[in-house]
Order: structure tokens, then C-alpha cells, then sequence
């Protein structure tokens, strides 16, 4: 097997850059790993998916697991991806949504599970405790000098309502 067959194969089965060159050694760094996969006409994974592989192999930890950000901090974060997600083009919006698809289809039953049991779990503490839109709206309203009665177990007389 020729060096680039090698390098080829590496990159292919997972390996960074940077795992590529500690494996080839003999003053081979990263870039100029990168520089020669880029002669050879191979693809670079994109950053997501970059960032995917180095937290499966647990190269890399999570960027944001554990952390703890503000209320203030969130809404930026927030708005900032809203933006983002507004500002795709149709092609894009249409190519993320064939990659999560295919993310779906690739999983198995188990996995499938447990993303749909969490995910009735969130809807469920979000009907106790509020939905993060209602937590900004209270704590506006309260701001604001509001009294606010949050998920009251009150209901309307007339129409059997429960209010948020």
C-alpha cells in the first residue's frame, strides 16, 4: 500500500488530520496531511461533521456540555441561530433536512426510543414548568411590574380552559 492509498484510507475510516500525521509520522503534520488529501482530490468532512467524529472518538470534549449560560447569554445564543436558520437559502434548508433524514434512518430502534422518550419527557416538564417563550414572557411581564399568575389550575367557568 502506497503512502497516499494509506493516508487515503485513514481519513476515510474516521481519522483526522492531526490523528493521520501522529500515525505516519516521519515529519508529517497536519496541514501537510490536509495539503496532500487536497491533491488527491478527497473531500473534506465539514466542520459539523468534523466536530461529530472528534466527540465520538473523544478527541475533542463536548463545547458545551456542563456549561451553565445566562438568561441573557441564551437569548443572544438564540437569536443568533434564529438568524442564522432565517437566513438559509431554500437549497440549504432543503440539504439539512435530507441529513437529518438520513440520521434518522441510520439509527437504530433503541436510539430511536430514547430521542422519543426524552423528547415526551420535555414536552411534559415544559407543560409544568413553562416553555422558555413563557419564562421570557413572565419574567418581561414581571419586569414590567406585572403580576403574573403562572400555570394556574384555575380554569375559565364557560369553556373549561386552563390559561398559561
Amino acid at each position: 500500500m502506497t503512502l497516499d492509498e494509506k493516508l487515503i484510507e485513514l481519513y476515510l475510516s474516521g481519522k483526522s488530520t492531526y490523528e493521520i500525521a501522529e500515525i505516519v509520522g516521519n515529519k508529517w503534520y497536519a496541514n501537510k496531511v490536509r495539503r496532500r488529501l487536497a491533491k488527491l482530490g478527497i473531500q473534506f468532512r465539514d466542520k459539523s461533521s468534523a466536530q461529530a467524529n472528534a466527540l465520538k472518538s473523544n478527541r475533542a470534549p463536548h463545547p458545551t456540555l456542563g456549561k451553565h449560560h445566562s438568561v441573557e447569554t441564551k437569548s443572544i445564543i438564540g437569536k443568533s441561530v434564529s438568524d442564522s436558520w432565517t437566513n438559509l437559502s431554500d437549497q440549504e434548508r432543503e440539504r439539512r433536512s435530507l441529513i437529518s433524514k438520513q440520521n434518522w434512518d441510520l439509527m437504530s430502534d433503541g436510539e430511536k426510543e430514547k430521542l422519543r422518550e426524552a423528547s415526551a419527557k420535555a414536552i411534559r416538564r415544559a407543560a409544568d414548568e413553562g416553555s422558555k417563550a413563557e419564562k421570557f414572557f413572565l419574567r418581561k411581564l414581571g419586569q414590567s411590574g406585572w403580576r403574573v399568575e403562572f400555570h394556574s389550575t384555575k380554569r375559565m367557568p364557560v369553556q373549561n380552559l386552563q390559561i398559561d
